[in-house]
């Protein structure tokens, strides 16, 4: 009888690590045969609803003449202070974008998921001005051997003179936001037995903004444009996202997407923060 008990037992703790085997190679299958197992490169639709803060327009100047020096050829101003009062506005850029993407991924045992893709937002520049006429205020504060109401009201007229020799009528800002963004990411998830896969992604982004600066000068209706206050600039900022993806047949998927964009800091100007989302149509090519 012992024998035998001895017997069943041996042959339950053989077939219990045959089974344990035997999930293990399934497992392992099951990761090695995932359509999530592949390259990829597929097409989407999606919006992009980037913002780009702190940009400032001159709004109003002061010239204020100090004091005044004695000449033979009258009274005249000296010891200027400059005041420049500015305001900020923001532009927002909310489109339609087409996507391109290129990627591969890797599913583990575990049912986890690694992957790296390239991503590329294509949609139109998009333009938008701002315009402000500029308040202009001159005056003297302290005369000194001044001759008289007559002369000092001459000295005035010379700080208005400087100040519009100085100051513009009118100023304008026209900002383009660039419509070609290229992201490089890193993707990390789990696939469920549905073959459905969620992901977070980190990776990088880079956008372009270009800032164009002009003036009117005094008794002209004709912009210039004023190149010290001008830039165009192209720079990297951090992406964060989530996202789905559904795996049909062997070779096609479909995911939906979002990621926020951390945008990017050029002296006082926050440029191209804000969200993307987009929906994506993949074509699998398993290794």
């Amino acid at each position: 009888m012992k024998k035998v008990m001895l017997s069943a037992a041996v042959c339950a703790m053989a077939f219990s690590a045959n089974a344990d085997v035997s999930e293990e190679v399934v497992v392992e299958e099951t990761a090695q045969t995932s359509d999530f197992n592949s390259f990829y490169f597929g097409a989407g639709i999606g919006g992009s609803f980037l913002k780009s803060d702190d940009i400032e327009i001159w709004k109003e100047a002061s010239l204020v003449a100090r004091g005044v020096n004695v000449t033979g050829q009258g009274i005249e101003p000296t010891d200027f202070t400059r005041y420049k009062e500015t305001e900020e506005f923001s532009v927002k850029a909310n489109r339609f974008v087409g996507s391109l993407v290129f990627g591969a991924g890797k599913v583990f045992s575990n049912n986890v998921y690694v992957g790296a893709e390239f991503l590329v937002d294509i949609t139109k520049n998009k333009k938008i001005s701002q315009e402000s006429n500029v308040e202009k205020r001159s005056d003297v504060l302290v005369v000194m051997n001044a001759g008289g109401e007559d002369q000092l009201a001459g000295v005035r007229q010379q700080v208005k003179e400087q100040l519009d020799k100085e100051v513009p009528d009118a100023v304008k800002r026209e900002v383009k936001i660039g419509g070609f963004v290229p992201q490089l990411n890193l993707k990390a998830g789990y696939v469920f037995k549905n073959n459905t896969l969620v992901y977070g992604k980190l990776g990088c982004a880079l956008t372009k903004v270009s800032i164009d600066s002009y003036y009117k000068k005094s008794g002209s209706d004709e912009w210039t444009k004023n190149e010290d206050a001008s830039f165009s600039k192209t720079k990297p900022s951090l992406i964060l996202g989530l996202g789905a993806e559904k795996s049909f047949g062997k070779k096609f998927s479909a995911a939906v997407e979002a990621d926020y964009n951390f945008g990017w800091k050029h002296k006082e100007y926050k440029a191209n923060k804000g969200w993307n989302v987009r929906a994506l149509v993949k074509y699998n090519v398993k290794y």
